[in-house]
Order: C-alpha cells, then sequence, then structure tokens
C-alpha cells in the first residue's frame, strides 16, 4: 500500500476507513517502519499517543506529517500535499477541515454504535464469564471438596479477571464519552458553520447586488454617454454639411455672377468690336480705296 515514489492502488477511502478503525499502535509502528524505514523513538511514540489521546490529531494526521517529512514515499488513499498545505490555511483550511469532519459524521456515528454493540457484546461475555466461572468453581468444589486455601485462590483469580474486565469496560466507556463529546463537539460546529456559511453568504449575496446595481448605473451613465456623444457628433456633422451647402451655394451665386460679368463684358467688346469695324468701313469708304485701308492698316 506504501511505496517509493509511485502511489500503491487501493480502493479511494478504504485506506482512511482502515486508519480510522485500526488501534493506535498498530498504525503508529508499521507507519514509522513504511514510511521512515524505521522504529519511532520513544518520545515520537509518546507524542503521537499523547496526541490521539488528547483529540488534538487523528491517525490521519499524524501518518500526513511523517508523510510530509518524507516527500518520496507516496500514499495512495491520503490527501495531496497540496491539499494538505491548503488545509492549514487559516480561515479557508478550517472550513476544509470542518466541511471533512462534517462529511466524515456518517462514520464516525457509524463507529459509535459498533462501540456501542462491541461494549454490550463485552458486558455479556463477562456475565457469561461470571457465571460460567462461578459454576464451575461451585461443582468444582462439590465435587472435589476443595480446601479453603485453594477455594480462595480460585476466587482470588476470578476477581482478577473480574476486575481486569471491569478496567478493560471503564475504558472502553471512556472512549465512549470521548467519542459522544467529540460528536457533539463536531456537531456544534457544524452548526456554527452552518450558520457563519449563512451570514457569509447573506452578505455575499447584498454584496453582489450592490455590484450589480452599480454596474446598472455605470452601464446607464455609460448608454446615456454614448448617446449624447452620438448626437453631438450626429448635430456637428449636420452643421458642417449645411455650412459647406450654404458655402458652395454662395460659391455657385458668386461663379454665376462672375459669368454674367464675363458675359456683359464680352457683350460690350463684341459691340466695340462691330462699333470699331464699321468705323474703319466708314474711313475706308471716304478715303477711296483699298490703299487708304492699306494706310490705316499700318498705322
Amino acid at each position: 500500500m506504501i511505496e517509493s515514489g509511485k502511489p500503491a492502488e487501493v480502493e479511494p477511502g478504504a485506506v482512511e476507513n482502515d486508519i480510522q478503525t485500526a488501534p493506535p499502535a498498530s498504525i503508529i509502528l508499521p507507519s514509522y517502519l513504511a514510511i521512515a524505514k524505521r522504529n519511532p523513538a520513544d518520545a515520537e511514540l509518546v507524542q503521537a499517543l499523547d496526541e490521539l489521546r488528547s483529540g488534538r490529531k487523528s491517525k490521519i494526521q499524524i501518518i500526513e506529517a511523517l508523510a510530509a517529512a518524507h516527500p518520496h514515499i507516496r500514499i495512495e488513499g491520503l490527501s495531496s500535499p497540496l491539499q494538505r498545505r491548503i488545509s492549514r490555511w487559516p480561515i479557508f483550511g478550517y472550513a476544509l477541515r470542518l466541511l471533512r469532519a462534517i462529511a466524515r459524521l456518517p462514520i464516525v456515528l457509524q463507529h459509535q454504535q459498533q462501540f456501542e454493540t462491541y461494549v454490550m457484546a463485552q458486558q455479556q461475555l463477562i456475565a457469561d464469564y461470571l457465571n460460567e466461572r462461578i459454576v464451575t468453581v461451585l461443582n468444582a468444589r462439590q465435587e472435589a471438596m476443595l480446601s479453603p486455601i485453594e477455594l480462595s485462590a480460585t476466587f482470588a483469580d476470578t476477581v482478577n479477571s473480574v476486575m481486569m474486565f471491569s478496567e478493560a469496560l471503564v475504558d472502553l466507556s471512556a472512549q465512549q464519552e470521548a467519542l459522544q463529546v467529540h460528536v457533539q463537539k463536531l456537531q456544534s460546529q457544524q452548526e456554527q458553520s452552518e450558520t457563519r456559511l449563512h451570514a457569509d453568504l447573506v452578505a455575499l449575496t447584498e454584496a453582489l447586488s450592490v455590484m450589480q446595481r452599480q454596474l446598472d448605473a455605470l452601464r446607464r451613465a455609460h448608454d446615456a454617454t454614448v448617446a449624447a456623444q452620438r448626437e453631438f457628433l450626429i448635430q456637428e456633422q449636420r452643421v458642417i454639411v449645411e455650412t459647406q451647402r450654404v458655402a458652395i451655394g454662395d460659391l455657385r451665386e458668386e461663379l454665376l455672377g462672375l459669368a454674367s460679368e464675363q458675359e456683359a463684358k464680352r457683350s460690350e467688346l463684341l459691340a466695340d468690336v462691330r462699333h470699331l469695324r464699321s468705323l474703319i468701313e466708314i474711313v475706308t469708304s471716304a478715303d477711296g480705296g483699298p490703299i487708304a485701308s492699306s494706310k490705316l492698316d499700318r498705322k
């Protein structure tokens, strides 16, 4: 399940379930042997057991910390180094760990039910064992007539066995109480997280509404500005066109006036030319011939 540089192929979630249900000692020692290639030091073993018993860390977190110290070892089924770094972030990491714990809450409840069933079975075994031992002792006393010393020794063994089972039952009860406290704490954290998430969602919704209103206002202002600029450009183009039209009309009128003046001057010039020719003809006729005309041409 653990290899150097290559993840083992196991069913997703199987490693975590196996680790959570296994005893602490059966997880810590093999984990050090498989990941660190050595046995844990006494201080490391004591610290790991103390963190497990106090609830500061889970078995998964201890193995993840050990795997982080040996990055060349990859364990399929555990969270990636990126997920572990994200889970250590101040706010988002806490929310991620809380959601992960909430997701595992059904498994924790299932383990609690299994634990309760196991405790009841152990109690029944203790009761059956006591009944069997008492019946055995009574039968043996009746058959062999044991001496008071032997009977006391047998009874002392029975009492010792009962005490051992009682201590085991007390430990199991303490673990059950710790598990119930942990479940209640998870439920309280879940309620607080849901309240906080609801408040954050409400605040985020309000912020999005404000941003949407601001965007709508900016969009309306932008549309109004674009419309005003478009209207201004249209008006300016109209003024330019009208100005050009007036200027072209004035220029056309000036050209027509100049053409009229030129035509008038041309008419006057033609009239002068005709008058001059008539005078020349008169002079020519008066002098009596072409000679006078030629003289006039020389002049």
